[in-house]
Formats: C-alpha cells, structure tokens, sequence
C-alpha cells in the first residue's frame, strides 16, 4: 500500500497469473508444522487474548480485500489510500486460482 496506486494496480494486472495473496500474520490461530504447537496455546494466551487476536486478523483480511477490490480510500496506520480496484477476474487468480494451481494439496471444490 506504500507504492503509487497505478504502478501497483499495473503491476498486478500485468502479472496476474504470477501472484499468490498471502499475508504472514495468523496470530498462530492456524495450526500448521511451521506455526505454535495449538495443544499448548491456552498456555500462552486467554480466550479474551484469542479472540481479540482473530478480530485484529479478520480486520487485516478485511483491510486487504477493500484494498484490492474496490476504489474506497483505505486507512493504513498514518496514511490513506485509494484502493486498487482490480477486476474480479485478476482478483479470483490472486486469492483463489493460482493458489490452486500452486501449492499441492488445496482442494479445488474449496
């Protein structure tokens, strides 16, 4: 979102079929080898932290679509900008299609 707005929306146009959503936070809400062991996160965190930690993550999933998806200004920490507005067929391979394509084991009927 730090970029000039075209020069990303020209970007992910050009190169739809080479980009993959993703973003590195989960709050470790997401049990997989590479996050927290899930057995032990009530040790770590109370079921107010846990849920507080889902809403900040649900936000930033929230925040990034409106960014992608629609021309609104999006807040971002100390600054605002316009959202990329991309069309729904270069969205669906950004979120969906190339994941699919890409990495083994996600279910197209998903």
């Amino acid at each position: 979102m730090g970029q000039a707005r075209e020069k990303v929306r020209s970007f992910f146009l050009r190169y739809q079929d080479r980009i993959l959503y993703g973003a590195d936070i989960s709050a470790g809400l997401v049990p997989t080898p590479y996050l927290i062991d899930m057995s032990r996160f009530d040790e770590r965190m109370s079921a107010a932290g846990i849920a507080e930690a889902k809403s900040r993550l649900l936000q930033r999933y929230r925040t990034d679509f409106a960014y992608y998806a629609t021309d609104l200004p999006i807040e971002n920490g100390d600054y605002s900008v316009r959202g990329l507005a991309l069309p729904d067929s270069v969205l669906r391979k950004v979120l969906y299609e190339n994941a699919v394509r890409w990495v083994p084991g996600i279910d197209r009927g998903f």
